[in-house]
């Protein structure tokens, strides 16, 4: 079977960002009503999603926010608190079930590996080297914002062309429909946040799980 070089993306593709961001925002906001947000949990929760929303995820004052609306003053004592549980939430975090196994038999199998994501790269990687992934990778790929020109860079970087690649992901915006356009063989994820969303244009192939990925790719 040739070589295929497979790239990640790394939310709700190896990684269960969006049970992960649910069970770090409780316990931070559960942290900062116990040191004085004067707020019940739900009506906590709610404003921090709109903050969310408004913000965007990358954003780094949340909680700042949220303690100021919320108490009608700053209060860095509230704010550290909810920081804090947030990132110990972090010690517990873990890939998919499946996802060592099958990054270790495609690694086997003789593939190269990479990561294909967007964000803030530090970021990217501080969640690979928790989840002790990083190690399988032979490169990470961190864009601004994931578009055609992106997979097209990165194919050019590796000197290598689409029908050698294979894109997986679970976004169709951003992982598997632009990946298409750059000529890769696209595969999406339905997991997650994003798993109701339509495509524009649907993937070459949909699964719910990677359980079977290096049985598809052995097929290419």
């Amino acid at each position: 079977m040739p070589q295929k070089y497979i790239f990640f993306d790394i939310d709700n593709t190896l990684f269960p960002t969006s049970q992960f961001l649910v069970r770090a925002d409780e316990n931070a906001i559960n942290a900062m009503i116990s040191r004085g947000l004067a707020c019940c949990f739900d009506d906590a929760m709610e404003r921090l999603r709109k903050i969310q929303e408004k913000k965007g995820s990358n954003y780094s004052k949340h909680f700042d926010l949220l303690v100021k609306e919320t108490n009608g003053r700053r209060d860095l004592k509230i704010v550290a608190a909810g920081i804090i549980a947030y990132h110990n939430t972090k010690n517990a975090m873990a890939p998919y079930p499946e996802v060592l196994g099958v990054l270790m038999r495609l690694h086997d199998k003789g593939h190269k590996l990479y990561i294909a994501t967007e964000g803030i790269e530090i970021k990217q990687w501080d969640k690979l080297i928790r989840l002790g992934l990083d190690m399988y990778f032979d490169k990470v790929y961190v864009a601004k914002q994931k578009n055609r020109a992106f997979y097209e860079h990165i194919m050019k970087r590796e000197k290598v062309v689409g029908k050698e690649c294979v894109m997986i992901g679970d976004r169709p915006d951003k992982d598997t429909w632009p990946a298409m356009l750059a000529g890769m063989y696209t595969i999406r994820v339905k997991r997650g946040k994003y798993e109701k969303e339509s495509a524009r244009g649907k993937a070459h192939k949909e699964i719910y799980d990677l359980r079977n990925l290096p049985e598809i790719i052995e097929k290419l």
